[in-house]
């Protein structure tokens, strides 16, 4: 085998396949968003989800991940825009299990009265 073919080997080995899952979550949203139709805008994304389109903008380029909350409302939203998405893909299904309740909030404390 020559040097030629062993470089076309390896670089037919490391291009990405057609189905290989997207490299990030931002990069997964926005695989997402592209297949709404009709079409969503970042800003009426944002809207539809309750948040501000700063917020869309970090989440599309992998600065931050939405909340449990908003994945609920974006599997919804994509959903209805036509996105073949299996239901709880995105929402509260995929959740991971807690093994104990949420605590209880903490009663406020009483201020020290000052001294005399």
């Amino acid at each position: 085998m020559t040097k030629d073919q062993i470089r076309s080997e390896r670089s037919e080995l490391t291009e990405p396949m057609e189905t290989a899952k997207p490299a990030s979550p931002g990069a997964f949203l926005r695989s997402l968003i592209a297949a709404a139709r009709p079409p969503l805008l970042q800003k009426a994304f944002a809207r539809h989800l309750g948040v501000s389109p700063g917020t869309v903008s970090d989440w599309l380029r992998d600065r931050h991940v939405p909340r449990w909350d908003h994945l609920d409302l974006l599997e919804r939203l994509l959903i209805e825009h036509g996105v073949d998405l299996e239901p709880g893909l995105l929402g509260s299904e995929s959740r991971p299990a807690t093994t104990s309740p949420t605590p209880p909030r903490r009663a406020p404390s009483t201020p020290t009265p000052p001294l005399p």
